[in-house]
């Protein structure tokens, strides 16, 4: 069920014009011109992009023709997975 709602979900977004990179995580980012002396309030209100560094899925570098290394967005939601505690 669960590969189901996934991939219901992932065709949804790419035809809401959403970019979806598989097998790559990011590796680092930048709030591209964000002054730091700016409180949070003022930083949500003036967005900036965001400028993502990626590299293939457990680090290093990506193949060769996957595409851009950087990638320019308006927000970064970044999932993180759990396993039980037992």
């Amino acid at each position: 069920l669960d590969k189901d709602v996934a991939a219901t979900l992932v065709a949804d977004l790419v035809r809401s014009g959403i970019n979806i990179k598989r097998g790559a995580q990011v590796k680092s980012f930048d709030t591209l011109g964000v002054k730091k002396d700016k409180t949070p309030q003022e930083s949500l209100q003036n967005r900036t992009p965001i400028k993502l560094t990626l590299e293939a899925r457990g680090g290093g570098e990506l193949p060769a023709g996957y595409g851009d290394k950087e990638v320019l967005c308006d927000a970064y939601l970044a999932a993180v997975g759990r396993q039980p505690n037992t």
